[in-house]
């Protein structure tokens, strides 16, 4: 049954029920802790409750409990839609974190925008707790659990703030599970076959050519090659020099013979500060890497290697059912993993060479010199 109670430090009767699941859901009512306001506080709940355990369409529930709220508090309850909250949630954020967790914000929250598609234009109360559930297996078929689970963590982070103001019935990401299941699970992902690698390469044009070609000399992952920058190639030396996003890693990666007479073909920018690949380069850095994993899933469609990527204004983001895939542009990296070690390069340097951290590296850290990291390139096939 729902219950009213005075919150420590807020001034306003809080409501609590238990939802559809059975789980406990407290809410601000908007209306000051007197004890005039008490009964009109119990009507608020059960309005609550009842709301909540017939599930009624969120867009329902919405219209209800405004209609309730404004008839005993005379104030309306504000909207947002969910790029609108992102935004607000990003510049109340400001000053508050540093500038790299806003960027980090700012990233996974164009990541669930986009997957929402026209949703994310739609009001807040309409994202429900199977929408973020499909959106974090969406995630896991493409990217680490550890990378989904803090895209998924900068969501929760968001919702709990709007159900904080009152903007949302219930938070979405209430007791989700984060990066798990079968996608999160080690060797879900594998390397290239050579016949495969030629059919990419014949399919992949402009661009994603040279990304291919960067991907399985370099060893890098896609943000790292999407955005590299003209002034990380020193031709003189013969290295690729890039700081990962991920770990923040310097990788020096010593160029082999096919990747250093790739770099001589393309045309060399102006600026040592542009992008190598500048349109892959500007995608990423103003919307997200889905719309890149997105774009290369559609080349290894056509290569046969993997479902199409299918759209639909009627279903939540991209195909929830859409089966998960054991390959994407990770798959590059894995790729140049397992030829380094087929070539007898020895495991310490192929873990320095693409700036792969684990125990193993902590627990006895090895430097590995230049000469060991060329051999490692050179170990690479020409010609695929």
């Amino acid at each position: 049954m729902a219950f009213v109670f005075k919150q420590k430090g807020s001034r306003n009767w809080y409501a609590g029920w238990k939802n559809q699941d059975g789980k406990r859901v407290n809410r601000s009512t908007g209306l000051r802790n007197t004890q005039g306001n008490r009964r009109k506080a119990q009507k608020m709940a059960d309005e609550f409750e009842d709301a909540s355990k017939n599930m009624r369409a969120a867009r329902k529930v919405r219209e209800v409990i405004s209609e309730f709220h404004q008839e005993l508090t005379g104030q309306e309850i504000a909207t947002r839609n969910v790029r609108q909250y992102c935004d607000q949630f990003i510049n109340m954020k400001r000053g508050e974190v540093s500038e790299s967790t806003i960027g980090h914000y700012t990233n996974a929250f164009n990541t669930f925008c986009e997957w929402l598609g026209g949703r994310a234009q739609e009001d807040i109360n309409n994202v429900r707790r199977e929408d973020v559930a499909s959106y974090r297996n969406h995630l896991l078929e493409s990217v680490s659990a550890s990378t989904a689970s803090k895209k998924v963590k900068a969501a929760r982070a968001m919702f709990r703030a709007a159900m904080t103001e009152g903007l949302i019935l219930e938070d979405p990401t209430l007791e989700l599970k984060l990066g798990v299941g079968k996608h999160a699970k080690a060797g879900n992902k594998r390397a290239f076959t050579i016949v495969e690698l030629k059919k990419i390469l014949a399919e992949a044009h402009g661009e994603w050519k040279s990304m291919v070609l960067f991907g399985l000399y370099t060893g890098q992952r896609l943000g790292d090659l999407s955005t590299l920058r003209w002034s990380a190639i020193d031709l003189e030396r013969g290295e690729v020099r890039i700081i990962t996003r991920k770990t923040g890693a310097y990788v020096v990666v010593p160029m082999s013979t096919a990747l250093r007479a790739h770099i001589e073909s393309l045309e060399f920018g102006d600026d040592p500060e542009g992008f190598i690949h500048p349109e892959l380069g500007d995608i990423y850095d103003n919307k997200s890497s889905t719309t890149l994993s997105n774009q290369f899933s559609g080349i290894l469609a056509r290569c046969g290697l993997r479902e199409p990527v299918r759209h639909s204004s009627k279903e939540v983001g991209r195909d929830a059912k859409r089966q998960a895939s054991t390959v994407g542009f990770h798959s590059l990296r894995y790729t140049a993993i397992s030829l380094l070690h087929d070539a007898g390069i020895p495991e310490a340097t192929v873990k320095n060479w693409v700036g792969h951290e684990s125990s193993e590296v902590h627990k006895g850290y090895i430097k590995t010199d230049r000469e060991s990291l060329q051999r490692a390139s050179d170990a690479l096939p020409e010609g695929i």
